[in-house]
């Protein structure tokens, strides 16, 4: 935008049509209603606008006499956001035809017409700590060491909402969202990505929750996502970085399956962790899952990966143990027999046990207690 004013450039001789074509020229214009029908009209004649607003009174619309490659400049000067409509049949940064833009109190706008019917608007909040309702970017790009996006503060602190783009294309997935933090020098460390929830209010207030929620699932059979935590990889003869759990750990435990005499084990029962069985005056015999049935259970499944199951043996007689077989691709390492204590008075025995994937399909099972 020019920086010199129309009557200034009048004053040292330019013709007054041509100095108010190149020069700023300055207007306040109130708005009328909320409609881009009947809002007040921003004209050629006025490339700099100071836009006043009040309850109800918030639309203006830009003249369709305004030319392609035109520009103007328009600042909300009021308290109440304002609504900045395109002339009729055009849209705003590719925005829906006749949508509006809203421009929060004290910041202002940039339009530039891009053809008969487009415009495209640069956002300004410079000073001001309000944000737009919406602002389309290609991306975001902090000029100082630090950038903040931070929510409102009200009696109600406001949230702040990062969302990936929903897809528009059927199989497609929907936009990733990604924290990421720097890459460090030469010698230094990477840049942290740190998620704490606030501190509690200053008398009773408990303290945010974290919360990590994968999406579910949706029609048909469809599985739900993972959450997936994976320390960094080690670089020649470095460490591989660790997950530590600095607190109580509660975790969600399914009720256990419970099998008698001889029954197989399936797949979701023994991903589930807890499995109780009796002989009932005879031996239990259960045979594992195959390998590729397990790794069906756990979607993401990589080699390494391993879980954790018990078996409870409630059998009481001498001939009431339980022992677990192998199957196709899944072998045991250890004592497969959950032995029986013949003195009903005393707890039934139990057998922990560790499964872990050691290829494609492929599982072998340690006893570890």
């Amino acid at each position: 935008m020019p920086s010199v004013s129309a009557n200034s450039l009048v004053q040292v001789g330019v013709p007054d049509q041509f100095a108010r074509r190149i020069g700023n020229t300055l207007r306040t214009i109130a708005g009328v209603g909320t409609a881009q029908s009947g809002a007040a009209s921003i004209t050629p004649n006025s490339n700099c606008v100071l836009g006043t607003t009040s309850s109800g009174q918030t639309a203006f619309v830009v003249s369709t006499a305004w030319q392609v490659s035109d520009s103007f400049l328009f600042f909300n000067t009021s308290a109440t956001t304002a609504l900045l409509f395109p002339q009729s049949g055009g849209a705003i940064n590719g925005g829906s035809t006749n949508a509006s833009i809203s421009v929060a109190q004290n910041t202002g706008v940039e339009l530039l017409k891009t053809s008969s019917t487009a415009w495209r608007a640069i956002a300004s909040n410079a000073g001001t700590g309000t944000a737009f309702t919406d602002i389309t970017v290609d991306g975001i790009t902090g000029t100082d060491a630090s950038l903040g996006i931070t929510g409102l503060a009200a009696a109600q602190g406001g949230a702040v909402a990062v969302t990936g783009g929903a897809s528009s294309t059927t199989g497609n997935a929907g936009g990733a969202v990604t924290l990421a933090g720097g890459a460090g020098g030469a010698t230094g460390a990477g840049g942290a990505v740190t998620l704490t929830a606030a501190a509690g209010g200053a008398t009773s207030g408990s303290g945010g929750n974290v919360n990590l929620t994968a999406g579910a699932g949706t029609n048909g059979n469809a599985n739900g996502g993972s959450i997936v935590n994976t320390p960094g990889a080690l670089n020649g003869s470095g460490k591989t970085g660790l997950v530590y759990n600095r607190g109580v750990t509660v975790t969600k435990q399914a009720a256990p399956a419970a099998k008698t005499v001889t029954a197989a084990i399936t797949a979701a029962e023994l991903v589930a962790g807890l499995i109780t069985t009796t002989g009932v005056t005879a031996p239990s015999i259960h045979q594992l899952p195959t390998g590729t049935l397990i790794d069906a259970e756990l979607p993401g499944v990589a080699t390494g990966d391993s879980f954790f199951f018990s078996i409870i043996n409630t059998g009481t007689g001498a001939s009431d143990d339980a022992t677990i077989t192998v199957n196709t691709d899944v072998t045991i390492v250890g004592n497969p027999t959950i032995g029986a204590l013949t003195d009903a008075t005393i707890i039934s025995g139990s057998g922990r046990f560790m499964a872990r994937r050691s290829g494609a399909n492929t599982w072998v099972v340690y006893r570890v207690a």
